[in-house]
């Protein structure tokens, strides 16, 4: 069976367990192969009629934001996969996978529903707990190495339980209880109430920050910029953040800040280099790369 996998992933968590799953799916002698949504974006539109085409099975993983499913996958869903249903009039089977630190609400069921009603058959939509990336919330965070691990251990587990569930044809949907469908409109109601205040939280530190461009080039949706001239240039936010947490936890010299406290970085440690062997390169290139 030919599987295709198309992730989003902010910090590392989706890209860890994208390719756990595409390991699992070749070790049961299968073919995966894994497509992060942003890298080499031009290519991948190229060949995207081919890859979902030869594809007997289609996988999408994100992880959760406030219960919802992250704006640049929506969009990505409904851009291509809904496109290629809808001018191929093909009905391809699909599974969803969210990654999250405490608690996705319902967002498995929207990702699932939004593919059904482009045509794909979903038996399969579940999340997998991984590391928070949300280190202004210390209490939530994983530091210690034993811990961290034993994250990973349950993860791979669930990762081994939904292949098994996808190639026995059995149906896995989770979150559809009354409770996880309240607790998650109420999140994300929420989200959309205060998602003005929280952009507000972010700033940079110019004492810090080197220019370096770093969160330029790999934020996601392409939010940040380098404006300013004759010696007074600055990195600037603008108004598409979807709360990745990726220029804030990447940044070199630590110099995004969100909420003041998170200036001690010692209190608030930054997540990277917690999921093993990810790095930014693997998910997306730079404007420069591409034009190599």
């Amino acid at each position: 069976m030919e599987i295709s996998i198309f992730y989003f992933s902010g910090t590392g968590n989706t890209w860890w367990v994208s390719k756990k799953l595409k390991s699992i799916f070749n070790q049961k002698g299968h073919h995966a192969e894994i497509y992060s949504i942003e890298k080499n974006k031009t290519n991948l539109e190229n060949d995207f009629l081919k890859i979902v085409d030869k594809s007997d099975l289609v996988g999408i993983g994100y992880p959760v934001y406030g219960s919802s499913v992250p704006k640049i996958m929506k969009d990505w869903v409904n851009e291509y996969l809904c496109n290629y249903t809808k001018s191929n009039q093909k009905k391809k089977s699909a599974f969803v996978f969210d990654t999250m630190a405490l608690f996705s609400g319902d967002t498995p069921l929207k990702m699932r529903k939004l593919l059904e009603k482009c045509n794909f058959k979903v038996k399969q939509a579940i999340n997998i707990r991984m590391l928070s990336n949300l280190p202004q919330m210390p209490r939530i965070m994983t530091w210690e190495v034993d811990k961290q691990q034993e994250v990973f251990e349950k993860a791979e587990a669930k990762c081994n339980k939904l292949v098994n569930k996808i190639l026995e044809e059995k149906k896995w949907v989770m979150r559809r209880d009354p409770f996880s469908r309240l607790l998650g409109w109420i999140q994300r109601v929420g989200l959309r109430l205060e998602g003005k205040k929280i952009k507000e939280w972010y700033e940079i530190d110019e004492e810090r920050c080197t220019l370096c461009k770093k969160c330029v080039n790999y934020c996601p949706v392409d939010n940040l910029s380098i404006e300013g001239n004759n010696g007074d240039v600055q990195v600037v936010f603008g108004d598409d953040c979807i709360y990745c947490m990726r220029c804030f936890n990447f940044c070199p010299e630590n110099a995004i800040i969100i909420m003041e406290r998170t200036r001690d970085t010692d209190r608030y440690r930054r997540f990277r280099g917690q999921i093993p062997d990810f790095k930014l390169s693997k998910i997306r290139k730079t404007k420069e790369q591409n034009n190599k």
